[in-house]
């Protein structure tokens, strides 16, 4: 790489990393306001304001105050399949997805409050919850293709699609006891006692395949 190949990444580096920055300042102070009143209550305008930006810079980052809160979620999903490309390829898929549900769910204390004002901002706004799901769907789409080359078969072959729409399904469900609960504990120990419950019953779906990922 060139010198000003270097010093170009170098400075592309440093925009994203402010860009992050800003839009992580936007959510916090979005966080606070439906907090203290309520989802459907808070507009741009006031999350604006409390960022101390103007409402065009808010649409810099985020396309609604909907993004706002299912931002998270899709910056899970995106960790969950790279977690899931990191396991060791001598595992079946039921285990390495298990095992990357937990690892993109552990929480670190100092971050819970906020993550369960989060998600209980999702619970609160039907609208919102509603779309949430709908990521639930993108998930599924996003980790198909890795469990199915985990297991050395077809994307369209079905098992694949049960297995990710499954496991996807119990950690939604946990996720929801999380968040209906003080919020206190990880919530990957919460996913990990869900997720054990019904993983013994893919046995048959968890053999590591021969043509699994390289």
């Amino acid at each position: 790489m060139s010198l000003s190949e270097a010093t170009g990444t170098a400075a592309a580096d440093r925009f994203q990393r402010r860009r992050a920055n800003a839009a992580r300042a936007v959510e916090q102070a979005a966080l606070r306001l439906f907090t203290q009143h309520g989802f459907d209550a808070v507009s741009v305008e006031d999350i604006a304001t409390a960022a101390a930006i103007s409402p065009r810079t808010f649409f810099r980052y985020f396309d609604s105050k909907d993004d706002v809160l299912l931002g998270y979620q899709r910056r899970l999903d995106t960790r969950l399949a790279d977690a899931l490309r990191d396991r060791p390829p001598s595992e079946g898929a039921v285990t390495a997805l298990r095992a990357a549900f937990v690892a993109t769910s552990t929480t670190p204390a100092e971050e819970r409050v906020e993550l369960l004002q989060r998600f209980r901002a999702i619970a609160a706004s039907p609208s919102v919850q509603a779309r949430s799901r709908g990521e639930h769907a993108a998930m599924t789409a996003l980790v198909v293709p890795l469990v199915a080359e985990r297991m050395g078969v077809d994307p369209q072959d079905p098992r694949p699609r049960v297995i990710a729409a499954a496991l996807g399904a119990i950690a939604l469900s946990a996720w929801d006891s999380w968040v209906a609960g003080a919020g206190t504990d990880d919530p990957a120990d919460i996913i990990a006692a869900h997720l054990d419950l019904v993983v013994a019953r893919f046995a048959d779906l968890d053999q590591p395949s021969a043509k699994g990922p390289k």
